[in-house]
């Protein structure tokens, strides 16, 4: 009974000390005083400069050998050397009504980009190996994003400078 009740008192000095130390841890907030206001940010310092909406059908993706995926290049006067170097591209594919933004992925299916100035290239990858089947005809939307001072609130849509091939 005594060794019991040695090895009780034991386990709860233990415990007791975890708790003050634990306690002793805690992050302790000390708010200093309140400063004044600052000004009013920009927008960010990218905006949307360009979108375009193009086509792609399923007679246009071409195999890539050396990489085992299928490929379309497409050819775009807005991808200029200011976009690839201070600049952003996303690109998204029309789902339904939705778009969703790439890289997307189906399964074993993955959809990806790469631009460079005046191109932009779409694989489209099985992840299990092999030449996957061309994916269905659809609509894709590039978006630039560009570097500027200001933000700017009108989107701009261009659809006659895009080449596919």
């Amino acid at each position: 009974m005594n060794k019991l009740k040695s090895s009780t008192t034991k386990w709860l000095v233990v415990a007791i000390a975890f708790t003050f130390v634990m306690a002793a841890c805690a992050k302790k907030e000390i708010k200093g005083p309140q400063g004044d206001p600052g000004t009013p940010g920009g927008g960010g310092n990218a905006s949307i400069s360009l979108s375009t909406v193009f086509q792609i059908t399923s007679l246009q993706w071409k195999a890539d050998t050396p990489s085992v995926s299928l490929k379309v290049s497409v050819n775009s006067t807005l991808l200029t050397k200011n976009v690839v170097e201070r600049g952003a591209v996303k690109v998204y594919i029309q789902m339904g009504s939705s778009w969703a933004e790439l890289p997307y992925d189906s399964g074993d299916l993955f959809m990806q980009y790469a631009f460079q100035e005046g191109s932009l290239t779409l694989n489209y990858i099985n992840i299990e190996g092999g030449f996957p089947a061309a994916p269905a005809t659809a609509n894709y939307r590039m978006v630039i994003l560009s570097e500027s001072a200001r933000p700017s609130k009108t989107l701009k849509s261009q659809g006659t400078d895009m080449a596919i091939g």
